[in-house]
């Protein structure tokens, strides 16, 4: 299955930001989102399965550099462990000589799930507006 963009394509997008050294990864599992956004989605493609037209090639390339950019936003470190890696942080507090600590599991990871589920809403933008999300029949 193809990678539908390049880490070189991610870095010349931010090029103020210092990438992961697995952004590999990042891409992939980006690539693989974006490939499920567009699955009723019709267009030529090579013998990989990457788009042909250059229009619809360059949706797929920023739409999973969008959604590769929301993974790391959102703290995401190893995208290749899914969901299942994430730790939660721990919260403490204390009154007197009484204290709890417990893990906190929140919106945030609730926030980083979804992005292993569906797409960022900026990737998702991206694709709408190339007219590759419609999973309605038009002919």
């Amino acid at each position: 299955m193809p990678t539908y963009a390049t880490t070189t394509q991610y870095t010349t997008t931010y090029p103020t930001e210092e990438p992961p050294a697995n952004l590999t990864q990042f891409l992939d599992i980006a690539s693989r989102a974006v490939r499920r956004a567009t699955i009723a989605a019709i267009y030529d493609t090579d013998e990989a399965g990457a788009p042909t037209d250059t229009t619809v090639a360059a949706a797929f390339r920023d739409a999973t550099i969008a959604h590769t950019r929301a993974m790391i936003a959102a703290g995401i470190t190893d995208p290749a462990a899914g969901p299942a890696g994430f730790t939660g942080g721990t919260v403490s507090a204390s009154i007197g000589r009484a204290s709890v600590t417990r893990t906190a599991r929140s919106g945030i990871d609730r926030d980083r799930v979804a992005l292993f589920t569906g797409l960022a809403p900026n990737a998702l933008s991206v694709l709408a507006d190339a007219g590759l999300t419609s999973t309605v029949a038009t002919w």
